[in-house]
This record gives structure tokens, sequence and C-alpha cells, in this order.
């Protein structure tokens, strides 16, 4: 099934393609945070530690007459100096395609979200 659907994704997109103004972009934040309590604890058991904050951005852009496609995908990765196996990486992705099939009478649009938050 995902085969048909995605074979079905490049018959829509393939006659329009070519015709897409395409825009990459990419960036990447990065940040440095030193705290003297990591985790959190009581008095007496802090643990001073060093985090490093790693965020790539890549991102691709199309428009054109019957095409329009926004991608972006973000992971963010958090790495500990002193802390064993904490280091993580969350990843995010936003997604959206809008195709028009027939002309004034038929549009498919597709969205993809991914995302992950930290529970406590």
């Amino acid at each position: 099934m995902k085969k048909i659907a995605f074979t079905g994704a490049l018959l829509l997109a393939a006659p329009v393609a070519g015709a897409v103004d395409w825009e990459f972009d990419t960036a990447l934040t990065a940040s440095l945070i030193h705290t003297n309590n990591v985790a959190l604890a009581p008095a007496d058991n802090e643990q001073s530690d060093t985090i490093m904050l790693l965020s790539p951005v890549f991102s691709l852009t199309g428009e054109s007459n019957r095409l329009d496609l926004d991608f972006r995908y973000n992971p963010q990765g958090v790495f500990y100096d002193n802390t064993d196996d904490a280091d993580q990486v969350f990843h995010v992705l936003d997604g959206s395609l809008t195709g028009e099939v027939m002309d004034d009478r038929l549009f498919v649009t597709v969205n993809a979200a991914k995302f992950q938050t930290i529970v406590t």
C-alpha cells in the first residue's frame, strides 16, 4: 500500500516538478550551558555539568502553478560532558504538500508532523 501511495505522489508531482522553483536552506544553532546542579538534586548532592546544544535545520520549499511544498526538519541534540548516558536527540519535522490534480476542481493536501517533548 505504501508503494502505491508513493508512486501516486510521484505521478502527481512528475508533470510539474521541472517547473517548480525549489529553495533549499540550512542553518545551525549551537549553545553551551554550564550548570552547578544538572539533575536538580537536593542540597549537598548537586553535580555540575557542561551541556552543548546543537540544532541544525534543513528546509525545502517549492512552488509552481500546481504544486506547493514546505518541508522542515530540525533535529535537536543535547550532549552532556560529565553525565553518562544522558545525551539525547529530539526530532522535529513539519511538512505540507498541496497539489492541483485537475484544474480548479481536484486538490490533494498532505501534512506531516513529528515532534518529541520531555516528559517528567
